[in-house]
C-alpha cells in the first residue's frame, strides 16, 4: 500500500477554491488520479457543486452522484481515488483537520483529504507543505490546513503525509 499522498498544481488549486467558495459552509469533492507502488497520486480535484451544504455537514444526493461517477467512468486515465471535504470554522468553534466518525462512516473511497478552514489569525499565510505532511496556508481571509487519510476496509483511518511538489519548489 502507498505511503504517501501526492496532489498536484491544478487538483490543489481546486480544492483550496472550493473551500474559499462555500467557507462557512462545508464543502465537498472528488479527487481523482492513479495509484502508484509509492504514493497516491491526485492529479485532479472536482468539487460536488449541487451538495446540501451546512455549517457542519454536507450531504450529496445519490441519484446526482452516482450520475458523476457514471459519467467518469468515460475519462480512462482517472480513477476516483478518495474524497475532500472542509470542516470550516463555526462561530467560535475553530474548523480542524482530522476525520469524524461521520466521516469515516460515510467515506467512499480510500483517500481523504480533510481541509479545516479559519479566520485569518495571522496574517500573508504563505502555502506550504509541513514536516508532518500537512498543506498549510491562507487564501484571503481564510486559514487552511489540509491532511490526508486512508480509510481500510474497517473503518479505520491512518493519517498518511500529503505533499505537493509545487509548493517544495515555490519556496
Amino acid at each position: 500500500m502507498p505511503k504517501l499522498v501526492t496532489i498536484r498544481e491544478n487538483a490543489l488549486i481546486s480544492v483550496i477554491a472550493t473551500v474559499a467558495e462555500v467557507y462557512k459552509k462545508e464543502c465537498y469533492g472528488l479527487l481523482l488520479g492513479r495509484v502508484y507502488r509509492n504514493a497516491y497520486r491526485i492529479t485532479n480535484a472536482i468539487a460536488i457543486q449541487r451538495a446540501q451544504r451546512q455549517f457542519t455537514s454536507v450531504e450529496v444526493d445519490i441519484n446526482h452522484f452516482q450520475s458523476i461517477l457514471n459519467n467518469l467512468k468515460h475519462l480512462p486515465k482517472f480513477k476516483i481515488l478518495g474524497e475532500f471535504h472542509s470542516h470550516p470554522q463555526f462561530g467560535q468553534r475553530r474548523g480542524v483537520a482530522n476525520m469524524s466518525r461521520s466521516d469515516i462512516e460515510t467515506s467512499m473511497a480510500p483517500v481523504q483529504i480533510v481541509i479545516a478552514a479559519n479566520d485569518v489569525v495571522r496574517t500573508k499565510r504563505k502555502w506550504k507543505v509541513t514536516k508532518e505532511g500537512s498543506i498549510n496556508g491562507g487564501l484571503g481571509n481564510i486559514s487552511m490546513i489540509m491532511k490526508a487519510f486512508i480509510v481500510d476496509s474497517d473503518w479505520q483511518e491512518t493519517p498518511i503525509p500529503l505533499q505537493c511538489n509545487f509548493l517544495s519548489k515555490w519556496r
